[in-house]
C-alpha cells in the first residue's frame, strides 16, 4: 500500500537500516587523535560547499584562448611537400586580399551609388594560383610546338624493341637510337612524331614506334607594370600569359585587365583577361621564352549595381552600350519593366542623373549605372497569407479579391486556429504607412461580414499557442513594469512600456499582480471575492519562447495586446484574448474555455473604463445566450460564481479505519469530519501515533533542511583549516551531512487525531488540503532505540519502563554518547529531550511506539556550536524515522 500519498513508497526495513548506518555509525568510527588536513580534503569541501581552490586565473586563461596558435600546420605530419606549402601561400594571399583596403576607385563608385559592396570585377582571378613551378599533367596535343630542352620518349616494338628518352639539343635537333638526326625544334609534336614514324620504317624493318612527350623545357618571362611582384620568372613551355601574371602576384586594382601587352621578337599584342572570367572568347596566349608581360594602368570604366546578377565595377573599351555593360554583369534581375538611372560625371565635373532610352545606349566612362525595379515595391496586383497556415505565400489578388476568397472556409483552417481575431498588415490609403487591421475571421468567411482585400494585403492568422504567448508569465511580467525580456519583441514593449508610461494595458493586468520577485502569479490560484470561487492558474502560464508570428511582425504583439480583452474569474483559462471591435461575451468565454465545469449560478460582470455591467450567468454555466452582451479591446470581463460543495482535491486514508480509501474533500472540512465519513476507528486503532502528512510541509523541511545543510558545510570547510581538527573526522562529517540533505522529508503534521479530544478541543480539528494523506496505525508493540548504543533496534514495550531502562535493553552506550542530548520522538511526532544529567538518571516513561535517539558526542572534535546544529538535524531526521516505522508497524 502506497504510504503518503498515490506516488511515495514506504521504507522498508533493509532501508530504514541503511539509513541509521550512514547517519550515526559515522560518529563511531571518528579517530581521537588530530592531524593538519590535507589539501584535498579542503578542495574537496570547498566543492561541495559550492566553491573551490583556483586553479588558475581566469583572466590569463582567457588571454591565453585569444593568443593566435602561431604553430605552423602541418597536412602530413612531417616536412611540408611543395603541394603543402603551396596550399598555405593560397590561403595566405587570401587572407591578405580581404584585408588590402578599398581601392579609391571602389570608394568612388561606392558613395555615387550608396553600394558598400561594389568591387572590381575580375582581380580575384589570380587568388588561388600556384605560386611555383607544378608538374604538369593531362595530354599534350599535336600542336605543341617542340623547343630546345623538350624531352620525348620513344619506345621501339617488334623486331627492335627499346625504350628511349631523346632530348631536343641545342641545335634544334632530335636523335633517336640509330635514327638519323631529324630537325625537331619549332615544329609541332604531330609533325615530329610522323618523321619519326617514316624513319623507323626505313631503317627498322618490322618495328613499330611509339612517341609521347616526356618533359617540357623551362622558358624566362618578364613580367612588368601594374602587377604585385615585377621581375623575370622561369615558367614552363606550357604556360599562358594568366598563369605567369599569376606568378608575378596578379595585377593590382590599378593595373588593366583588358589591355594587357604581350611583346615577342619586337611585335606587341594585346591581351583581354576578361575572356577568361566568362566575357567574350578566351584568347590563345601562350608564351615563349623571352617574352614580355606588360600591364598597363587601367583604362575606362562603368560601375553596375541594383538588380543585376553580378554588381561590379567593369572596364570598358571603345564603344560600350548600357547592353553590353547589362550582359557583363548578367543581366537584369527583373525581367522586364525596370528602371534604369545613370549617375554620370558631365565635363565641368558635377553629377548628374540621366535616363537612358534602351540597351543600345550608349555609356561613357566613369558611369554608375543603378537597375531599378519597375516600382518601389507598394504596387503589385498580389495579397498574401501568413501565420498558422499549412500554405503560406502570396495569391494573385484577382484571385483573392476577399478574405474569404483567400482562405476558403472556416473547415479549411487548421485545427487549433484562434477564431475571434486575424490581422491584416496593409499600406494606409491617407499616410502610406504600414498599419495593422483586426478583422474577425467568422464573420469574415461566414459572408457576415466580408472583409475585401487591397494590394500587398498581408493576413496574419494565429493559433491558440500565439495567443497564450499573450499570457506567459514573460509577457505580464513586461506589461508589470518588468525588466528581463527573453527575445526581441519583448525588449521591444520592455521599451514601449517604459517610454510610454502608457495606461493602455492596465486591463490585461488587473486578473493578475506582479510581486517583486519578478514573478507573474494568476489571481486565478486564489479564493476569488467574497464569493469564494476558485480560479485555476491558466495553463498557458508557462515560460514560452517568442511565437515566430511575433518575431516576423515586431510591431504585432503591442497591435494585439491592445485589441484583447481581459477575462477572469471562473473560467478555464483566464487571461488576455484579442478580439477584433466588439464581440460577444460568448464567444470571447469560448476562447477562454468555457467556465469551470462546477459552476452553477452566478454573474457575469463587464467593466468597460467607468462604466460597470452585471448580468445574470445562465443555469448551469450555459454561456451560448450571451450573444448580446458585447465586449470590446480594453473591456474586463469576470464570470463570478460559487463551485460545487467540493474542492479539486481528494485525501487519502489508510490504517485502521472502517472505511480506508481516496475520498474528495468538501469546503472547509475538518479531520474529524472526514473520520466520521470514513465510519471512524476499528478496535485495535492507535491515534496517538496518527501521522497526517501534506505536500507544502514536506516542501518546506526539505528546503530547511537543504539550508542547514549548506551552512554547516560552510562551517565544516571553516574547521577544515584549523590545526587542531581532526582531518580524518571533518571528512566523515562532510559525508554525514551530504547524506542528510539527500533524506526524503515526511511532511508529517503533528496533529490530535482522536475524536473524542477533537470534540472537547474543536480548536485543535484541522482543516484538509487536497493531496493529504492520515495513516492510523495499530496498537503498537515495541520502542525503538538508535543511535550510539551497542545493538540499536526494536525492544519489547513494556508499561513503565524509563529510557534509561531501554537504553540499557539496547547494550548500553557506545564510546564517547551526549548523554545530555538523549531525546525521545513520541508517536504522534512530538520530540522532547529526557533532561537528564551526570547526577540525574532520566524518569521519562514512553508509549509504545516511541523512538529514543542516542547522539554521539562530537564537541570535542568540532566544537559546541555545530555539534549542536548537527544534534538538530537528527531530530528532524529521527522524525522521519519514526513516522516510517509506525506505519512499518501497522500490520
Amino acid at each position: 500500500m502506497k504510504l503518503f500519498g498515490s506516488r511515495r513508497q514506504p521504507f522498508g526495513v533493509c532501508a530504514l537500516a541503511a539509513v541509521l548506518a550512514l547517519t550515526f555509525a559515522s560518529f563511531i568510527t571518528l579517530p581521537g587523535y588530530a592531524q593538519q588536513p590535507s589539501a584535498e580534503l579542503i578542495e574537496r569541501l570547498q566543492r561541495q560547499a559550492g566553491g573551490g581552490l583556483p586553479k588558475a586565473d581566469p583572466g590569463e586563461q582567457l588571454d591565453r584562448q585569444r593568443e593566435p596558435d602561431i604553430r605552423e600546420p602541418s597536412f602530413s605530419g612531417g616536412e611540408p611537400t611543395l603541394e603543402e606549402l603551396e596550399v598555405r601561400r593560397a590561403r595566405s594571399r587570401q587572407q591578405l586580399d580581404a584585408l588590402l583596403p578599398v581601392s579609391i576607385l571602389e570608394e568612388e563608385y561606392r558613395e555615387r551609388l550608396a553600394s558598400e559592396t561594389l568591387r572590381q570585377f575580375g582581380y580575384d582571378l589570380f587568388q588561388s594560383a600556384p605560386g611555383e613551378l607544378t608538374p604538369i599533367t593531362g595530354e599534350v596535343g599535336d600542336s605543341y610546338v617542340l623547343g630546345v630542352g623538350d624531352e620525348l620518349l620513344v619506345t621501339f616494338s617488334g623486331a627492335t624493341s627499346s625504350s628511349n628518352t631523346a632530348r631536343v639539343a641545342r641545335d634544334g635537333r632530335l636523335i633517336v637510337a640509330s635514327l638519323p638526326p631529324l630537325q625537331a625544334a619549332g615544329r609541332t609534336l604531330g609533325n615530329v612524331r610522323r618523321q619519326i614514324a617514316g624513319a623507323t620504317r626505313r631503317n627498322l624493318l618490322g618495328t613499330d614506334v611509339y612517341v609521347s612527350l616526356g618533359g617540357v623545357r623551362s622558358i624566362t618571362v618578364l613580367v612588368g607594370g601594374e602587377v604585385a611582384r615585377p621581375g623575370q620568372y622561369q615558367v614552363t613551355s606550357m604556360a599562358d600569359i594568366a598563369s605567369v601574371i599569376a606568378r608575378a602576384g596578379g595585377i593590382r586594382k590599378s593595373g588593366t585587365l583588358r589591355n594587357v601587352k604581350l611583346y615577342r621578337r619586337g611585335a606587341a599584342r594585346t591581351v583581354d583577361l576578361y575572356g577568361l572570367l566568362g566575357i567574350g572568347t578566351p584568347s590563345s596566349a601562350g608564351v615563349q621564352d623571352g617574352d614580355r608581360i606588360i600591364v598597363p594602368v587601367i583604362g575606362d570604366t562603368v560601375a553596375i549595381s541594383g538588380g543585376v546578377a553580378r554588381p561590379g565595377i567593369y572596364e570598358i573599351r571603345g564603344n560600350t552600350t548600357l547592353g553590353d555593360v547589362l550582359a557583363y554583369a548578367g543581366g537584369a534581375v527583373p525581367p522586364r519593366g525596370y528602371r534604369v538611372s545613370v549617375s554620370r560625371i558631365e565635363d565641368d565635373g558635377q553629377e548628374n542623373f540621366v535616363s537612358l532610352d534602351g540597351p543600345n545606349s550608349r555609356l561613357r566612362a566613369g558611369d554608375g549605372v543603378l537597375i531599378l525595379g519597375g516600382s518601389t515595391g507598394g504596387k503589385q496586383n498580389r495579397v498574401s497569407l501568413a501565420g498558422f497556415v499549412s500554405n503560406p505565400g502570396p495569391r494573385p489578388l484577382g484571385a483573392a479579391g476577399t478574405v474569404a476568397d483567400l482562405i476558403g472556409s472556416s473547415q479549411e483552417l487548421r485545427l487549433g486556429t484562434y477564431l475571434p481575431m486575424a490581422v491584416l498588415r496593409r499600406r494606409s490609403l491617407t499616410s502610406g504607412l504600414q498599419e495593422f487591421e483586426a478583422v474577425d475571421l467568422l464573420s469574415a468567411l461566414d459572408g457576415t461580414s466580408p472583409v475585401p482585400l487591397r494590394a500587398e494585403d498581408r493576413l496574419i492568422i494565429f493559433s491558440r499557442d500565439d495567443i497564450s504567448f499573450l499570457n506567459s508569465t514573460s509577457v505580464r511580467e513586461i506589461l508589470a513594469g518588468g525588466q528581463h525580456a527573453e527575445c526581441p519583441v519583448l525588449e521591444d514593449l520592455r521599451d514601449l512600456v517604459s517610454d510610454t508610461q502608457s495606461p493602455r494595458f492596465n486591463a490585461l493586468l488587473r486578473n493578475n499582480f506582479y510581486s517583486e520577485t519578478s514573478e507573474v502569479v494568476a489571481t486565478g490560484q486564489l479564493l476569488a471575492g467574497n464569493d469564494g470561487a476558485l480560479e485555476n492558474m491558466p495553463e498557458q502560464d508557462i515560460e514560452s519562447p517568442c511565437p515566430e508570428v511575433f518575431l516576423e511582425n515586431v510591431e504585432l504583439l503591442t497591435f494585439v495586446l491592445e485589441q484583447s480583452v481581459s477575462i477572469g474569474g471562473s473560467v478555464r483559462r483566464p487571461g488576455a484574448y484579442p478580439v477584433a471591435n466588439n464581440e460577444s461575451a460568448a464567444t470571447v468565454i469560448a476562447a477562454a474555455n468555457g467556465v469551470l465545469a462546477a459552476v452553477r449560478d452566478g454573474t457575469i460582470e463587464v467593466v468597460r473604463g467607468d462604466q460597470f455591467d452585471r448580468f445574470a450567468l445562465p443555469a448551469g454555466g450555459d454561456v451560448s445566450g450571451l450573444a448580446n452582451i458585447i465586449v470590446g479591446p480594453g473591456d474586463e470581463l469576470r464570470v463570478t460564481a460559487p463551485l460545487r460543495n467540493s474542492e479539486d482535491g481528494t485525501v487519502l486514508l489508510t490504517g485502521e479505519f472502517v472505511s480506508p480509501g481516496l475520498y474528495a474533500i468538501r469546503p472547509g472540512e475538518r479531520l474529524s469530519q472526514l473520520i466520521a465519513r470514513a465510519g471512524g476507528y476499528t478496535q485495535n486503532a492507535y491515534p496517538y501515533g496518527a501521522v497526517l502528512t501534506r505536500q507544502s510541509v514536506r516542501d518546506a523541511q526539505q528546503a530547511a533542511q537543504a539550508r542547514t545543510a549548506r551552512q554547516l558545510r560552510e562551517t565544516v570547510l571553516a574547521l577544515a583549516a584549523r590545526d587542531e581538527v581532526d582531518a580524518e573526522a571533518v571528512g566523515a562529517v562532510s559525508q554525514i551531512i551530504d547524506s542528510m540533505s539527500k533524506t526524503d522529508m515526511p511532511g508529517r503534521m503533528v496533529v490530535e487525531a482522536d475524536p473524542l479530544a477533537l470534540r472537547a478541543r474543536p480548536d485543535l480539528d484541522p482543516l484538509l488540503e487536497g493531496g493529504d494523506a492520515l495513516h492510523v496505525p495499530n496498537q503498537p508493540t515495541a520502542v525503538y532505540v538508535f543511535g550510539s548504543v551497542l545493538s540499536p533496534g526494536a525492544l519489547q514495550f513494556q508499561a513503565g519502563k524509563s529510557v534509561d531502562e531501554y537504553v540499557s535493553e539496547a547494550g548500553g552506550t557506545a564510546g564517547n554518547t551526549d548523554k545530555s542530548r538523549i531525546f525521545v520522538v513520541y508517536p504522534n511526532g512530538t520530540a522532547q529531550p529526557t533532561r537528564r544529567s551526570f547526577w540525574r538518571r532520566s524518569d521519562v516513561v514512553l508509549p509504545p511506539g516511541s523512538t529514543v535517539i542516542v547522539p554521539k558526542d562530537l564537541t570535542p572534535l568540532l566544537g559546541l556550536e555545530i555539534a549542536q546544529t548537527i544534534t538538530g538535524i537528527f531530530g528532524g531526521i529521527a522524525q522521519a524515522i519514526a513516522t516510517t516505522l509506525i506505519v512499518a508497524d501497522r500490520n
